[in-house]
């Protein structure tokens, strides 16, 4: 399974081209799972649903099954060793791609990965750029609309959506799905 990280700053497009990459890679025929990294307190679970007092009553993961889905709810430990786990389930259910959106600390350790970066501004992007070297592929972003040159420290910038379909041909290999 290849893993694609999209990181970047608030509102700088990490969304709109994650979507992107998952539509498109789906297109192809290409068994695509998704992950989104929310930065603040969550949940799914309510209190007092049968979810949440099973939960409360020393649960250490609840599933909530239904006939259009499946909720897993677990109080997360260490991040690395949670996403390990997760990969796995993942790559033994064969998925091909897991995009990504978030985790900008943990996509540095991650191997067999491709890594974008969206920002707003060239400030963000002069900011960034320095601490996710050498693990960067690519950047994009807002910033990327107004950039003059093709690359940034070494790194090329995808206009999106312009580049969008380089972009897909560059993480599939020019692969057709399953």
């Amino acid at each position: 399974m290849k893993t694609v990280f999209v990181v970047g700053t608030k509102n700088s497009g990490k969304t709109t081209l994650a979507e992107f990459i998952v539509l498109k890679l789906t297109e192809r025929g290409f068994k695509v799972a998704a992950l989104k990294h929310i930065h603040h307190e969550f949940t799914l679970d309510s209190a007092g649903k049968d979810t949440y007092r099973m939960k409360k009553a020393g649960a250490k993961e609840v599933v909530s099954f239904s006939p259009s889905e499946i909720a897993i709810l677990r109080s997360p430990g260490d991040a690395d060793e949670e996403f390990r786990r997760l990969s796995e389930g993942l790559t033994v259910d064969g998925f091909d791609y897991l995009v990504i959106e978030g985790f900008k600390i943990l996509s540095g350790g991650i191997s067999r990965s491709f890594r974008i970066l969206t920002c707003k501004t060239m400030e963000e992007l002069t900011s960034l750029v320095p601490t996710m070297l050498p693990n960067l592929d690519c950047i994009s972003g807002i910033v990327a609309s107004s950039f003059e040159g093709k690359d940034f420290d070494g790194v090329p910038v995808l206009r999106f959506p312009d580049d969008g379909l380089a972009l897909i041909s560059r993480l599939t290999g020019a692969q057709s799905g399953a």
